[in-house]
């Protein structure tokens, strides 16, 4: 399944690309401000990957993530 942004198909099977045209970007403490707050339930990690300039895929994990503070 695919779908079409900005008149390109993004979520399409890809198994070769070349790095050249790869951009990464992590952000390892989004939630600054909360994290210095001590609200941890709303820091996240974010991880994404775009091929010439198509976003392919992204991850949003939450380390602090307990039970607890599961809201």
């Amino acid at each position: 399944m695919s779908e079409t942004v900005y008149g390109k198909e993004i979520f399409s099977q890809f198994n070769e690309f070349n790095t050249e045209n790869a951009l990464v970007w992590i952000d390892p403490l989004d939630g600054t401000k909360d994290f210095t707050l001590g609200n941890l339930s709303a820091v996240t990690v974010l991880i994404g990957l775009a091929i010439d300039g198509v976003p392919k895929i992204g991850v949003v994990h939450h380390p602090f993530m307990t039970n607890e503070n599961d809201g």
